[in-house]
């Protein structure tokens, strides 16, 4: 899907305005636990930056599209961990907040690594690549 300059620039926004999102709600419910050892903090980061990895990246037709938004995760989600001079913090040192980190981060990068099925202009493009046949 090839989209318009300006209609790729309204998307990577919504993308990462998506992706604060999912950061900020993703830390705030990192303590709720409705089964015994699944955080829904964690299920959230998971599923959501992996989905806005393949989207983004499907969407802005590249890789800003994906790095972008997992960029501003990361980056609010490193600043809710950290301590204010006041002693507020939103993710603890727990393992389920390390956990919202380490597996939200790794999902982005899975997202962003993993190999898009070529849309159907780049499969026609390289059906009449010129090699004998």
């Amino acid at each position: 899907m090839r989209l318009a300059t300006a209609q790729r620039l309204v998307a990577i926004v919504l993308f990462g305005f998506l992706s604060f999102l999912l950061s900020v709600f993703g830390a705030f419910f990192v303590p709720y636990d409705p089964v015994p050892g699944v955080s829904v903090g964690v299920l959230v980061a998971v599923v959501g930056n992996y989905w806005v990895a393949m989207a983004g990246r499907r969407v802005y037709d590249g890789l800003a599209g994906a790095v972008l938004p997992a960029l501003i995760w990361l980056a609010v989600t490193l600043t809710l961990a950290s301590g204010r001079a006041e002693g507020d913090v939103v993710l603890s040192n727990s393992t389920a907040s390390l956990a919202f980190i380490v597996l939200g981060a790794t999902s982005s990068a899975v997202g962003i690594g993993r190999r898009l099925p070529p849309s159907a202009t780049e499969a026609d493009a390289g059906a009449d690549n010129g090699a004998p046949r």
